[in-house]
């Protein structure tokens, strides 16, 4: 037997084990028989809907967890504190601590800003709550 011949045999013996068949035990009336099948179909209904379910939760945590522009916002922040100052002209803050997330304020070269928290993203937490990325700022904080 030939390697596309038993891919075909082994997946029609993989189907049908895994799907159930009534085959009832002597002859059944007509009635009986399309109670059998709508039992079959709420089963598959309700498999359907706990599995649509858990997709929806997922989906709305996800959709929980990002920004408007799509990005995700999950990061963590270390306390930390001090004076820090911008070093290059031009900088924007950020409303959260990822690339890409809707500016908000412009700093310019040397502005010192207060930091209160540094992010696993690379971003530093200003104390008005915004956010700029390491990179653009220089000094010691605590």
């Amino acid at each position: 037997m030939n390697k596309k011949a038993a891919l075909i045999a082994t997946a029609i013996l993989f189907v049908v084990t895994i799907i159930p068949v009534n085959r009832p035990q002597e002859a059944k009336p007509a009635a009986e028989t399309e109670y059998v099948v709508n039992e079959q179909e709420a089963e598959a209904e309700q498999y359907e809907n706990t599995v649509c379910s858990a997709i929806e939760e997922t989906k709305t945590a996800e959709n929980e967890a990002q920004a408007d522009n799509g990005v995700f916002t999950v990061w963590t922040e270390k306390a930390a504190g001090g004076k820090m100052y911008v070093n290059t002209d031009g900088v924007y803050s950020r409303i959260y601590a990822v690339m890409g997330s809707t500016k908000i304020n412009k700093y310019r070269l040397n502005q010192e800003v207060i930091v209160t928290a540094v992010t696993d993203t690379g971003y530093y937490k200003l104390d008005s709550g915004e956010y700029i990325h390491g990179d653009f700022l220089r000094g010691n904080i605590l």
